[in-house]
């Protein structure tokens, strides 16, 4: 049973490092197609339109592969994330855009409480749509959308303290000042590496210790009920 759980939660961390790579890549090409319309003021929405819509996609697609045998329809799972992603990752955009982009950090305090706002709000939405499709297969719903609130909320601020610091250097070096493209592959790939301990993991842990009993017993009563049939 240990065993299974395990072998549980490192496949949900590779099907997560999957879709997250996937997203990335596959954003980061969108934005860079339409990289002329960044230079407006609405660029924090066109991020959530360009990159955080296909990003959070790619994500409900790989997840719902690992979680395919259990008793919910896929799309509706992937719309889930799709959503959550979109609401939550333009919410981080504007953040990102206005305190690190544009330079405007003279108060750090706001930055750290307007941070930790949007990172909670952000993970509560992303648990929260999920939680509507898989309620009916995980137990301990309040628990999955705790998991995703605390760990967007770490993430999100070891993203913005990390970034914050060294952005002027690689802006120096790479990019012209103020370049929006640059602040946001920095991020995410960041994000990638640190999720693996703020939300893969412990969002595995969850899915291990309140889900597979669940599905497995949807499971069990579904076969039951066409034996019963038979």
């Amino acid at each position: 049973m240990r065993k299974n759980k395990n072998n549980l939660i490192l496949s949900w961390i590779k099907y997560n490092l999957v879709g997250w790579s996937i997203g990335i890549l596959c954003g980061f090409f969108i934005v860079l197609c339409f990289e002329p319309l960044f230079k407006s003021v609405i660029k924090p929405i066109l991020a959530g339109i360009f990159f955080w819509s296909p990003f959070g996609m790619a994500i409900g697609i790989t997840q719902q592969l690992k979680l395919k045998q259990w008793k919910f329809r896929a799309n509706d799972w992937i719309l889930a994330t799709t959503l959550g992603w979109f609401f939550s990752g333009t919410a981080f955009s504007f953040t990102y855009d206005y305190f690190v982009t544009q330079n405007n950090h003279t108060n750090i305090w706001a930055i750290i409480i307007t941070a930790i706002i949007v990172m909670l709000t952000g993970g509560v939405v992303i648990g929260g749509f999920q939680s509507i499709v898989i309620r009916k297969t995980l137990s301990r719903i309040d628990v999955w959308i705790l998991a995703n609130a605390l760990g967007m909320l770490i993430l999100g601020l070891i993203v913005l303290g990390t970034f914050f610091s060294l952005m002027p250097i690689f802006l120096k070096f790479f990019f012209e000042d103020g370049s929006f493209i640059l602040s946001f592959v920095s991020s995410l790939i960041s994000m990638l590496f640190f999720g693996i301990f703020t939300l893969y993991i412990p969002t595995g842990i969850i899915l291990s210790k309140y889900g597979v009993k669940v599905a497995a017993s949807n499971i069990s009563n579904g076969d039951s009920s066409k034996s019963n049939a038979g």
